[in-house]
């Protein structure tokens, strides 16, 4: 059986279901759901990716996702392969969490993203997990309810504000909206969605295909030049601001000693992995990290020594503004 097209867009919409291998449960308890949206924050800032919608059942999860390159199948990759390790490590386990490939579906904004979000938030009141809306706690509903979230990585000011029912805006409309009758042509699209990859009219569907299968863009993996171009500015403008902050050589900055603690290193590190795409596996590779893994640690240790060190925080803040004020 032929695997299903992946298409990958700049500025595209996609509904993400990931369901566990021989439908396993992949959140056992409440600190999984906590450390799975905890991974999904971190994969966006790392990704540069926005969440629209979520709901994480205990044996699946829906994402409504917008990328802002064309690279969600390495945010998904990062997403469920550092899961996976987190709960095999965790439940004492091994090999593939989920079943196969996720599904992504790309989403057709105009008619049918809002139609999405609603499917998504419909999910555990059909499953018979709540009797309210509002009852359940692993998904976006109530940050809707309420206009508000915890998470920087949904976004959900701009659809808020959005016309939900006619003439309509805002909480009130969005709650209508949730009351209305079931889509049906929605729930038909689901029950087909082994063969189908596109959500939206027959004119958007031909153009998603004139331009990305037939023209071969962004198709299959693939990562558009002008990006990666964008992201090596992005690593050498980094490099120049921690040499410039510590004083340092160029090469200082790449070199590893047995019991000195490189800092600029570290902190350069991190600073890549949050503002870029990049893998863990590529910025290993650029400062020649034996574990791709050890790039997670190091963002860790950063991240602790800011919290314990106000001198270091201080100097990470510099660097940091230096960087928003130039891009």
């Amino acid at each position: 059986m032929a695997r299903p097209i992946r298409i990958n867009i700049e500025g595209g919409y996609y509904h993400v279901i990931n369901r566990g291998r021989n439908k396993m449960k992949i959140f056992r308890h409440e600190k999984d759901y906590k450390e799975f949206l905890r991974l999904l924050g971190e994969s966006c800032e790392q990704y540069q990716v926005s969440i629209l919608a979520y709901c994480l059942m205990s044996n699946h999860y829906h994402l409504l996702i917008c990328t802002s390159h064309a690279n969600l199948p390495e945010f998904m990759r990062q997403l469920n392969g550092v899961y996976t390790q987190i709960f095999n490590r965790k439940y004492h386990s091994d090999g593939s969490l989920f079943r196969g490939r996720y599904k992504s579906i790309i989403v057709q904004e105009e008619l049918y993203l809002m139609r999405v979000i609603r499917y998504i938030h419909l999910n555990p009141n059909k499953a018979g997990l709540a009797k309210k809306l509002g009852d359940y706690k692993f998904s976006s509903h109530n940050d809707y309810m309420n206009n508000s979230s915890n998470y920087l990585w949904l976004k959900i000011n701009d659809i808020i504000s959005r016309e939900w029912v006619v003439g309509k805006r805002g909480i009130a409309a969005y709650k209508k909206f949730m009351l209305q009758k079931d889509d049906e042509e929605l729930e038909d699209f689901y029950k087909c969605t082994k063969r189908a990859y596109i959500l939206g009219e027959k004119d958007y569907f031909d153009k998603i295909h004139q331009i990305y299968i037939h023209g071969k863009r962004y198709f299959d993996r693939e990562v558009p030049e002008e990006w990666k171009i964008k992201q090596k500015k992005i690593v050498i403008s980094i490099e120049q601001r921690v040499l410039k902050e510590y004083g340092i050589k160029r090469e200082e900055l790449f070199c590893s000693i047995r019991g000195k603690d490189n800092e600029a290193r570290k902190v350069a590190i991190k600073l890549i992995r949050d503002k870029t795409g990049i893998s863990c596996k590529e910025i290993a590779k650029r400062y020649c990290v034996g574990n791709p893994r050890s790039i997670s640690e190091y963002g860790r240790r950063v991240r602790m020594k800011r919290m314990s060190d106000k001198e270091f925080d201080r100097r990470y803040q510099r660097i940091d503004t230096s960087l928003r004020v130039e891009t």
